[in-house]
């Protein structure tokens, strides 16, 4: 299986057609969750969360919005342009890559929260 749930077992074709449907799903399940968030953070903090999501090569997907009480990780004071962020990561076998869930505070009790892998 690969980031998607599609297992790499079935016709090349077939496996293609999937991943380009999974990411255009994936796509279109990213921009929906950004324009919320346009609705409720400053442009300022939408921009920079933009170039966060873009920083270091890493894929990030399963963009939601989330109440305070489905947070998880350790509290980290960076980025410097929210007060806080909450983090779960795990490093590959290698040591190499690495993979998580940050959540990104947008109000009193509402997270937004994605996955990635590095």
């Amino acid at each position: 299986m690969n980031l998607y749930g599609i297992s790499q077992d079935v016709e090349y074709i077939d496996y293609v057609d999937a991943m380009r449907e999974a990411e255009e799903k994936n796509s279109a399940d990213k921009n929906k969750v950004l324009n919320e968030l346009k609705k409720v953070i400053s442009v300022h903090k939408f921009d920079e969360l933009q170039e966060f999501l873009k920083d270091d090569g890493k894929e990030t997907f399963n963009y939601k919005i989330v109440d305070e009480s489905k947070i998880f990780g350790s509290k980290q004071t960076e980025p410097y342009w929210f007060k806080h962020i909450f983090i779960s990561q795990s490093v590959g076998y290698l040591g190499d890559d690495y993979s998580g869930t940050i959540f990104i505070p947008i109000s009193k009790d509402k997270f937004f929260k994605f996955e990635y892998v590095c």
